[in-house]
């Protein structure tokens, strides 16, 4: 690549170590340290410039994807409250039920409602695909 008339002109040092590499690297090519330097400095440019428009480009899906999650998320918030909400208000009918049903037993509704309260959280620890597959059996057989 000879220089044009769109050419500059740059000073830059270089350590020894450098100098040498760049020496060697024109005498083995037959070429000038400057034809050389300015050989390497295109390529490195070019480098430089795909790595800064791949960070942009990663940034921008970073951004698109944390939007796109977001929404999920919010989703499965407002699930998660409406599934609290239910089960609350599951709670207070059963109460209110039993106390219409049978003469109000405080002993008795209160282990009603440790019970029932221990067999909610057994099932909240169950894993979800299992909860998905009983349900779904359910369904297949016409339950």
């Amino acid at each position: 690549m000879a220089p044009n008339n769109n050419s500059h002109q740059l000073t830059i040092r270089l350590d020894d170590e450098t100098y040498k590499a760049l020496k060697a690297i024109a005498n083995k090519r037959g070429e000038s340290m400057a034809v050389v330097t300015r050989r390497i400095l295109a390529k490195n440019l070019g480098v430089e410039i795909a790595l800064g428009a791949s960070d942009t480009l990663i940034s921008t899906v970073r951004k698109a994807v944390a939007a796109e999650l977001r929404k999920t998320e919010d989703r499965l918030a407002a699930i998660s409250s409406k599934g609290a909400i239910a089960a609350g208000s599951a709670e207070n009918c059963a109460l209110f039920l039993i106390k219409e049903v049978k003469k109000y037993d405080k002993p008795r509704v209160d282990r009603i409602q440790k019970e029932t309260r221990h067999k909610g959280t057994i099932f909240l620890k169950q894993p979800l695909e299992l909860l998905l597959d009983a349900y779904q059996q359910g369904e297949e057989g016409g339950n």
